[in-house]
């Protein structure tokens, strides 16, 4: 049976999705001297306005984003099956007259022009849900059988058209905490998705990243300001991108006896967000050297591993990895500028 993920994207109220600065502006700068200042110091992704209409309480709900860089007096136009229904300066309106066959397009106003719009339909049962394709399961080294469930997703404009896509962590049904050394897992395994279902890519981390809810986190953002976002995730010899191609030394294992992994390769891979191809990988860092200098000896403290998304110079997204918890924490940052990684 095919998996089922709902989403609801481009919610109402004044989410605000600032627009890439390198590109040409849509609108006029920002009247507000704050905002302003803001929009031009932080280079962020570029987003369309996010449409959505929902059946609700006395009609359907139409919401859509308000962009960073609008300025102060912009109004919005909402059309139903082509015609005018409302004037406003709020990012949603309930619309009485509604069906679930209706059609809205949202049109900024600037100055009094109108500028082009985003269409959508209404979804029926009040969500999203797309189909997603389960990884096929396995047996680990021990003989033990695992199958998939999808676990974490995060959002990103993977092919710059405007539109999230999500990024989605399928775990095996052995994956384990890190305090759990001797149990083998299958590997993590990531999708990307358009939000209408289609597949476009994945990558398998392989057998020498343990898969627990600790070892695994990763990070989704436009990190060179391309209007693509990439997907950036601790990786070891074995691990594949999309295409096959293999990270480190495919041949290395780098599991104990009690299938932990505490020693071996690591590295620190950046994949092409619209074709899941890897395009660097470094050594990764917050490096784990000695286990026992994060405070124990089977490492349930090292191999506990954490990242973010920051503005370190405050205006362009660096990425943060992190390791240890409790005795000791250290901390990386990364820059990418669409071919190499650098530490910051």
């Amino acid at each position: 049976m095919a998996a089922l993920v709902a989403v609801l994207v481009g919610t109402g109220g004044t989410l605000a999705a600032n627009r890439t600065a390198d590109a040409a502006p849509a609108l006029s700068a920002p009247a507000n001297t704050a905002t302003k200042a803001l929009s031009a110091a932080r280079v962020a992704e570029q987003l369309d306005r996010g449409l959505v209409a929902v059946p609700a309480d006395g009609g359907t709900l139409v919401t859509w984003r308000m962009f960073g860089d609008d300025p102060e007096g912009v109004s919005f136009r909402l059309y139903r099956d082509g015609e005018l229904i409302e004037e406003t300066l709020k990012t949603n309106y309930l619309d009485s007259g509604g069906s679930s066959s209706s059609t809205y397009e949202i049109r900024a106003v600037v100055d009094g022009t109108e500028q082009p719009g985003e269409e959508a339909g209404v979804w029926g049962s009040g969500r999203l849900d797309i189909p997603l394709r389960k990884p096929a399961g396995g047996s680990t080294r021990d003989g033990v059988a695992y199958a998939y469930s999808a676990n974490d997703t995060s959002a990103g404009d993977l092919d710059g058209d405007g539109q999230y896509e999500l990024v989605v962590k399928w775990v095996p049904s052995n994956a384990t905490d890190v305090a759990n050394s001797g149990t083998c897992t299958g590997p993590t395994v990531f999708d990307a998705y358009e939000l209408r279902g289609r597949l476009l890519w994945r990558v398998n981390l392989g057998t020498n990243v343990r898969s627990g809810s600790h070892y695994d986190s990763f990070q989704v953002f436009d990190y060179d300001r391309d209007g693509k976002a990439e997907v950036a995730v601790r990786t070891s010899d074995g691990s594949k991108d999309a295409a096959g191609a293999v990270i480190g030394d495919g041949n290395a294992s780098h599991l104990a006896g009690n299938c932990a992994v505490i020693s071996g390769a690591e590295y620190l891979s950046v994949f092409n967000g619209e074709n899941g191809n890897v395009m660097d990988s470094v050594p990764f860092e917050p490096a784990r050297g000695s286990v026992a200098d994060w405070g124990d000896t089977w490492g349930n403290r090292e191999g506990r591993l954490l990242s973010a998304t920051a503005y370190l110079d405050g205006t362009k997204p660096s990425m943060v990895f992190t390791r240890g918890i409790y005795e000791r924490t250290a901390l990386a940052a990364y820059d990418w500028n669409g071919s190499h990684l650098t530490r910051r």
